[in-house]
């Protein structure tokens, strides 16, 4: 949804929007099936993915470029997000999530990257790559990107590029996570509300703990 009331809708048919007013359009040229969508409000930019295209539009409605999937986008992508870097060059990343990894967009230099593939003990030792693929959904709280999967949440710290990985009752409730919302607390605390078809789970990111008031509490 962007700032002046307009809501972006990815539909087995294609893209599609709607004002406030009611107005119905088609975007040019994209009738395929959307497996997902971002728009990035500042930068006026709207991203749309396919299983065989990944599209960049302008404000202006009009297809600014587009990418073949499996070349620089690896598969339909099936989530993605936006993430400001916060450099002071009105620059944002773009992730895209898919089945086996997740690729990056930047919007200032137009390169596409990659985040390796999933971690094991073969692969990724130096913990770049993501802990599980079937992403289903993502969104961020600052610099920390959240994604969903079929076998829990992770989030990744982008500054840090660091995972911390939320799997099984020790942490949600259910495996297959299908929403992931994000709530501000203060501006060091927020907590993720994760759903899953067992039920919903809340993790609280408390960044004032120190590791000397964590033993103090246990």
């Amino acid at each position: 949804t962007s700032s002046d009331g307009t809501i972006f809708i990815g539909s087995t048919k294609g893209l599609y929007s709607m004002s406030v007013k009611g107005r119905n359009f088609r975007a040019p040229r994209i009738v395929d099936p959307v497996t997902s969508l971002a728009w990035h409000d500042q930068l006026q930019l709207l991203t749309v993915g396919t299983e065989a295209k990944f599209y960049t539009i302008d404000e202006r409605n009009r297809i600014e470029r587009f990418q073949w999937t499996n070349a620089v986008v690896e598969m339909g992508p099936t989530a993605q997000v936006f993430i400001d870097k916060h450099d002071g060059k009105n620059t944002s990343q773009l992730f895209l999530g898919n089945p086996i990894c997740i690729n990056t967009y930047d919007t200032t230099t137009k390169v596409y990257g990659r985040m390796g593939g999933i971690i094991d003990m073969f692969n990724d030792i130096d913990g770049v790559g993501i802990p599980y693929g079937h992403i289903s959904i993502m969104t961020n709280q600052g610099n920390d990107l959240w994604i969903g999967t079929t076998k829990g949440a992770a989030r990744f710290d982008t500054i840090t590029q660091t995972w911390a990985y939320y799997h099984s009752v020790r942490w949600i409730i259910g495996s297959n996570v299908t929403s992931i919302v994000t709530v501000p607390s203060s501006s060091n605390i927020y907590h993720a509300w994760i759903a899953t078809e067992q039920g919903l789970s809340k993790v609280t990111i408390d960044g004032t703990w120190t590791l000397e008031r964590k033993a103090e509490h246990f």
